[in-house]
């Protein structure tokens, strides 16, 4: 999975690869607190929520939520990255 954001975290893309094809998704920021950055993302498979953080050694660091009825979502992934 590949997230591309503007320089103010205030919207984005993501893409990864679902059977042999290219899927894309969209991201906007929603607010932030002291976890971080947080989005809502969607695609056309489902939806959910994002939060991000960045930390000292430049890297980007996050849990992904897909929606599931309850007010946070259900944990869907994790992921660290690096700003480029």
């Amino acid at each position: 999975m590949s997230f591309a954001f503007t320089d103010d975290y205030s919207q984005g893309k993501f893409y990864y690869i679902l059977n042999n094809d290219i899927e894309k998704g969209h991201i906007i920021l929603t607010g932030t607190n002291q976890a971080g950055y947080w989005f809502r993302w969607n695609d056309r498979y489902a939806e959910g929520n994002l939060q991000l953080r960045e930390y000292t050694d430049g890297s980007l660091r996050g849990k992904i939520y897909i929606d599931d009825g309850s007010m946070l979502g259900k944990k869907f992934g994790e992921f660290k990255g690096f700003k480029k």
